[in-house]
């Protein structure tokens, strides 16, 4: 049989190709069908190797070689088949190739004849072809599956002709073309192999993509892919809805920078962040529909890049939050009506107190004629007074109304001046420390404001520990850079820090969250109107600066309040030098649409021997104003009609050198958002004294000299 050397050679060469190309693709895909796949064609490699080797020097060991390495190769392609169709093979079959491979040890040991060697070996061999191929026709597996079904039908042929392998082997002329048949069917189906293990990878990826699809279609959250330059390039079916558009290809048409956001901005900060970050997290912007409607999004996004590192496109979802957004705002507006209804119960309350002391005070004034006793009366009647207007500052100060004169303040030595009266208001048994960096620690804030931050945190202490403790105060320069400023959720810069501490018992989560609150308070009944950390609150806003409470239940209460450092000069304090007092004799109109105010302010007035003329509204101020002049106006700031800015305006345009004096407990409604008062103006608020009345009244601006021409 020397014309087999030629054709187990060529079979060699081929198995050789195929083991690299099978090797080749097990390097891309570790599926479990191909690993077995690949190991069987190895086998067979193995065979060839060792057939050829025989037709030279024949022996036991290269027989039993060639036949275990057949067995072998064939049960890999079984177990193949069941894997590609994912199928698990049944265990007879392990128990049916290790008889085999036992069949053929024990025949060779002892000489068995070559039908009783090859019958039952090729017998199993043939058989587990045809089953594989079986598996193979049957796999479930989604068409097209063309070349799946050839290689079935050709490793089925092949299972067949190995099954007359015993008896066509013998015969010296057909040996040739038996083993060549085989050969060349083996090819067949190891090519067939690669192919429907294409077709298969073909399929898996068009199910895959199939099924993402779905889900990106199916999803209620809008997906997009947009180019660097703001085009989509694509936009699932909820996008469009969420768009008020009717197809994707509207959706594609659309600038997102000029026509989806709302404000344009919004869409550079997004930028932004993804430029820092490379990815957005739930980032909430207002975009526009097509209808020009409004809707609220958060936006998940992230850069996708090209292998050379370049952004080449942004992938996101953008999640409708309108309604959560709504939900949360009626939330906030329920929270905000709560508070306002604990402010208001606080005010009656407090109010209601000093309505008693002084209606009581001044009934027993009526009836008593002790004169040490009336003026005792009286004086309580002023005492009460004096706390109504302590509330309704500190009720101005939290709704940040109330008229404020900032100035350069260095803290540090504002704060070592106020320690005596922070010690004679906690008290003994309570100690204060203050500790104050020795740079300068401008800040730019009024020093009645600065001064109401430390009384209250002061008191806050006090009330915390009724039993005795500590106060501490420590006031530092503090650089933050950008980390550290977001982390503080400020600007990066130049602050001064300052740190109010206490020893007490601290607050719980829930006591913190409430703890700036109006009229919120813990003590019950034993005293407090709830207004001070409200109106810490807010000076510290006004003031530019933030304010957080670090504290824990059992640890202690602590304040960290930044306010940024200023740079300008301190500025003198006390009248200025373009200002006069004149004492009496002064011509005042008084405009006040309250008549028991009016008539009080003119007795005070008319008691100091000033001329007073008085006016219930602009309209009759600017009647008097059309007969006589006057050297002062005194107006209410909120009145019917014209506002006292607005007569105030009128009468500066007709008397210019008239002083103008603004009287009032809310000045922001009528002098401007930011409650100023106009130049070379003076403002005295609500409630008064006669003295403060008289000094205000009496303060008079210095004419300018006049330049000769």
């Amino acid at each position: 049989m020397s014309g087999l050397a030629p054709l187990i050679l060529t079979a060699l060469v081929g198995a050789t190709v195929l083991v690299v190309v099978y090797l080749a693709l097990l390097r891309h895909d570790r599926s479990p069908h191909l690993r077995y796949w690949t190991l069987a064609w190895v086998l067979s490699w193995i065979r060839y190797a060792a057939s050829y080797a025989a037709l030279s020097t024949p022996s036991v060991a290269l027989d039993l070689t060639l036949l275990l390495a057949s067995l072998a190769s064939a049960a890999c392609l079984l177990m193949g088949a069941y894997a590609f169709s994912a199928r698990a093979l049944p265990s007879v079959w392990r128990w049916a190739f290790a008889a085999g491979a036992g069949w053929v040890v024990l025949s060779k040991v002892a000489s068995f004849g070559f039908l009783a060697l090859t019958l039952p070996v090729f017998t199993l061999l043939g058989v587990s072809m045809i089953v594989a191929a079986r598996a193979l026709w049957l796999a479930p597996l989604p068409s097209p599956r063309t070349a799946t079904r050839l290689v079935a039908v050709t490793l089925a042929a092949w299972g067949l002709h190995r099954l007359d392998y015993p008896f066509l082997r013998p015969i010296e002329w057909l040996a040739p073309i038996g083993f060549g048949l085989a050969a060349a069917m083996e090819l067949m189906v190891a090519v067939g192999s690669a192919l429907a293990h294409a077709e298969h990878v073909r399929n898996r990826l068009r199910v895959s993509e199939e099924r993402y699809r779905m889900l990106i279609d199916n999803s209620p959250q809008g997906i997009f892919c947009t180019s660097t330059d703001g085009r989509f390039l694509n936009a699932n079916p909820a996008l469009v809805r969420m768009l008020g558009f009717q197809s994707e290809t509207d959706v594609l048409r659309v600038d997102i920078a000029k026509e989806l956001y709302v404000d344009p901005a919004e869409r550079d900060r997004a930028r932004g962040m993804l430029a820092d970050r490379d990815e957005l997290d739930g980032f909430e912007t207002e975009w526009r529909r097509k209808d020009g409607t409004r809707l609220r999004v958060a936006l998940y996004a992230r850069k996708v890049r090209s292998e050379a590192g370049e952004v080449t496109m942004y992938q996101g979802v953008a999640v409708d939050v309108t309604e959560r957004h709504r939900l949360d705002q009626r939330l906030r507006q329920g929270e905000r009506l709560e508070a306002l209804g604990r402010l208001a119960g606080g005010v009656a309350h407090d109010f209601n107190n000093l309505l008693t002391v002084m209606r009581g005070a001044a009934e027993l004034t009526l009836h008593i004629e002790d004169r040490a006793q009336r003026e005792q009366c009286i004086a309580e009647v002023l005492d009460a007074t004096d706390r109504a207007a302590q509330l309704t500052g500190q009720l101005l100060a939290v709704s940040r109304q109330k008229p404020v004169e900032p100035r350069s303040v260095d803290m540090a030595k504002h704060v070592e001046t106020a320690t005596r009266l922070l010690r004679r208001m906690v008290g003994e048994d309570i100690e204060v420390k203050t500790e104050c960096d020795d740079t300068e620690c401008n800040v730019y804030i009024d020093p009645a404001q600065l001064d109401q931050i430390l009384l209250n945190l002061a008191a806050n202490a006090r009330d915390a520990q009724p039993g005795g403790g500590s106060f501490s105060i420590k006031i530092e320069r503090l650089a933050l850079d950008e980390r550290e400023a977001e982390r503080k959720r400020v600007a990066p810069g130049d602050y001064v820090r300052l740190c109010a501490s206490d020893d007490g018992p601290g607050m719980d989560p829930a006591t913190r969250q409430h703890a700036f609150e109006p009229f919120f308070t813990t003590r019950g009944d034993s005293g407090g109107t709830g207004l001070g950390l409200a109106t810490v609150y807010a000076a510290v806003l006004q003031a530019g600066g933030t304010v957080q409470l670090l504290s824990s239940d059992g640890a202690g209460a602590k304040f960290e309040i930044l306010f940024p450092r200023d740079t300008r000069e301190q500025r003198a304090s006390g009248p200025d030098s373009s200002e006069e007092v004149r004492s009496s004799g002064l011509s005042v109109l008084v405009v006040e649409d309250e008549p028991t105010v009016r008539h009080m302010v003119a007795r005070i007035l008319r008691a100091s021997e000033h001329e007073v003329l008085v006016a219930s509204d602009a309209q009759e101020a600017l009647r008097i104003l059309d007969d006589t002049t006057v050297d002062v106006l005194l107006t209410d700031v909120v009145m019917r009609g014209k506002s006292g800015g607005e007569l105030a305006a009128e009468v500066r345009a007709r008397l210019p050198e008239t002083n103008i004096v603004f009287m009032s407990g809310y000045p922001k409604s009528a002098l401007g958002k930011d409650g100023s008062i106009p130049e070379g103006c003076h403002f005295l608020a609500k409630p008064f004294t006669s003295e403060q009345l008289l000094a205000i009244v009496q303060r008079r601006s210095k004419p300018k000299a006049r330049v000769a021409s």
